[in-house]
């Protein structure tokens, strides 16, 4: 099975704005959450989910991605090794939790990317 894109988690510098962007340009459906220390927004576009952050609050720079891309693949530990084979570099370890697994790895540019068994 190939790999799917299901979701995106965005770090943005103007979260107001890019919130009313993509609300009018893509018809996203997202609702603002207030952590009490931060706040956010989440919902979907169409069947991809949404969560866009502050990238402040995630400590994310214009030196790195300001999007984080998650692929539902069959095999999550193979993809990862496949990855880190293909010159991808692993950013924490593999998680399970209720029976979903999930990494993070790094491609060759340095963007991260998700990899889970599920959504």
């Amino acid at each position: 099975m190939p790999g799917q894109l299901v979701g995106i988690r965005m770090a943005v510098t103007n979260l107001e704005a890019m919130a009313e962007f993509y609300r009018r340009v893509l018809d996203a459906d997202l609702a603002k959450v207030d952590t009490g220390a931060f706040s956010f927004y989440r919902g979907r576009i169409g069947t991809l989910r949404v969560q866009m952050f502050p990238k402040e609050v995630v400590g994310i720079t214009g030196e790195q991605n300001l999007h984080q891309l998650l692929f539902v693949v069959a095999d999550v530990e193979g993809c990862r090794q496949l990855a880190l084979k293909l010159g991808g570099t692993p950013e924490g370890e593999l998680v399970e939790e209720d029976g979903r697994l999930t990494c993070c790895i790094r491609d060759p540019d340095g963007n991260t990317v998700e990899l889970a068994n599920g959504p």
